[in-house]
């Protein structure tokens, strides 16, 4: 129950893929988890424990004595022997069962997408995976090449500017930056999450691997072998191919890279510099950069700070570059307001100011690009890692939105072309690629297709199709399995008269 209790405090409904997946990167690479994760197990879980035990024994207690002299003054001693008998036995019994049934209960109601997890497990041979992974060529025609700025923003999603849902538009500055003075601006009105990229480290490998993160696609890219030599994914990525190409690639967070190991993900991929909490410390930024006790790291006006003095440092050396950025004031489950939005206009108690004041600092950060001419020869990426999670202060307000979407919004000094509404984590690597000016064979990468340039209708809805056998959308009415050796989604649709099955095939 106290270990229940302090995950959905700090992280909300979490789905068992997310357990998994955070259990084997914590204990399989030799490294200790985040420090503070096991201040919060000390703090939150076992003091609730203790509190519990020391609750059982004031009822033991008082059963044993207290209530013993009350009701001897009202009954005769034999009655009272058989009553201390029967109570005795209640709660010997019955009194713990029911305390480890509702333990048990309370631990089930924290856990979402079991059934998923389950049928995922089932379903899915570990070659998988392997057979439906595309690996095409990947070249680059010309010698100039644009630079590229990804930045990660924790948790954003469309809902937060949905008049539907909210009094006003949260992320009216986002909006701002798809004005023609930046360059030209493209966006995918449908980016759907899936299963497999709805948590951080598994967002940050399902756009720059075009995978998801499932113990089923750790398994069967053998990154349980790899961890040893601090790999992870033993498939090509973002950083990988831009370093073919001469990139020079830098990672930015403002949480610990031990968390999730975000940092052996970007080393192992070719990140040549990479920052996170503890960097940060050694690099002597000042303590009031950084959250407060129990926080996750720099504040995001640090954070951009620091890229600011980065990037002109990279612009300046003329190589091509990749700057890759994550957030994290808007993480679960109440968010952290930056000091620079530290007054009348934003409160830290409210979540929505904290998501204007970060769309506020990453306007001020292309504002910035543009007034140093880096915009010029640039692509820049703005997306959520995720959409909002469920341990957010407020996430019932989120989930009244029956078709939410990941926040997306690409900036190119050049025109490109949106071939689809429809988009997913997975199509972020083929995507970004050939937005640089890169050549895709096929438009495919992983499970991913590019949303830019010209494609048939037919690849359109093959794509959509592999996309949904191969991760559950977050729905717990979807299941998979395999029939007569091809691979049938059934949806099972229920409302309040009937329930239907429609079968779809891919291939």
């Amino acid at each position: 129950m106290s270990v229940a209790y302090w995950m959905k405090k700090h992280f909300g409904q979490v789905s068992l893929n997310e357990i998994v997946t955070n259990v084997v990167l914590a204990n399989n690479i030799g490294a200790l988890p985040n420090l503070h994760i096991y201040q919060y197990f000390i703090y939150n879980p076992l003091a609730l424990t203790l509190i519990i035990i020391l609750l059982e024994r004031m009822v033991s207690y008082c059963l044993q004595h207290g209530v013993r002299k009350m009701v001897a003054q009202m009954i005769d001693h034999h009655v009272w022997s058989h009553v201390k008998h029967t109570i005795s036995r209640i709660y010997q019994f019955n009194v713990p069962l029911a305390l480890l049934g509702i333990s048990c209960l309370y631990f089930l109601t924290s856990i979402s997408n079991i059934s998923s997890f389950s049928s995922g497990m089932i379903s899915h041979s570990l070659d998988f995976y392997k057979q439906n992974y595309h690996i095409g060529s990947v070249t680059h025609p010309t010698p100039a090449k644009k630079n590229l700025i990804y930045i990660y923003v924790e948790g954003l999603e469309n809902t937060y500017s949905d008049l539907n849902f909210f009094s006003k538009d949260h992320l009216f500055q986002m909006h701002a930056l798809e004005d023609s003075k930046y360059g030209y601006t493209y966006h995918f009105d449908r980016f759907k999450q899936y299963e497999g990229a709805n948590f951080t480290i598994a967002g940050l490998a399902a756009t720059q691997c075009g995978l998801p993160i499932t113990p089923q696609v750790m398994q069967a890219s053998k990154t349980f072998e790899r961890f040893k030599k601090r790999q992870f994914l033993q498939v090509k990525c973002l950083g990988d191919y831009l370093t073919e190409q001469g990139y020079y690639n830098v990672f930015m967070g403002g949480a610990s890279l031990e968390y999730a190991k975000k940092g052996n993900f970007f080393r192992s991929h070719q990140y040549h510099e990479v920052y996170g909490r503890e960097e940060w410390q050694r690099l002597k930024i000042s303590s009031s950069d950084f959250h407060k006790l129990g926080g996750w790291g720099l504040y995001d006006d640090s954070l951009f700070r620091q890229a600011k003095d980065k990037v002109l440092e990279l612009h300046k050396t003329k190589q091509p570059f990749n700057l890759t950025m994550l957030t994290v004031d808007t993480h679960m489950p109440i968010g952290y307001l930056s000091n620079t939005c530290n007054n009348a206009n934003f409160k830290a108690t409210v979540f929505t100011d904290i998501i204007e004041c970060t769309a506020y600092l990453v306007y001020d950060y292309i504002e910035f690009l543009q007034a140093n001419g880096i915009l010029k020869n640039t692509l820049v990426v703005i997306s959520g890692d995720h959409i909002g999670m469920d341990g957010l202060s407020i996430s019932n307000k989120l989930k009244l939105n029956p078709n939410r979407t990941v926040f997306n919004l690409f900036i190119s000094p050049t025109p490109l072309e949106i071939n689809r509404k429809e988009f997913s984590h997975f199509s972020m690597l083929p995507s970004v690629l050939e937005a640089l000016d890169f050549k895709v064979e096929g438009k495919r990468l992983g499970l991913g297709l590019s949303g830019f340039g010209e494609i048939d209708d037919m690849l359109k809805k093959t794509h959509l199709c592999l996309l949904k056998q191969s991760t559950q959308e977050l729905l717990h009415r979807q299941i998979i399995t395999i029939a007569f050796g091809r691979v049938a989604i059934i949806r099972i649709a229920i409302d309040e008269t009937q329930a239907t099955l429609n079968f779809q095939y891919c291939f």
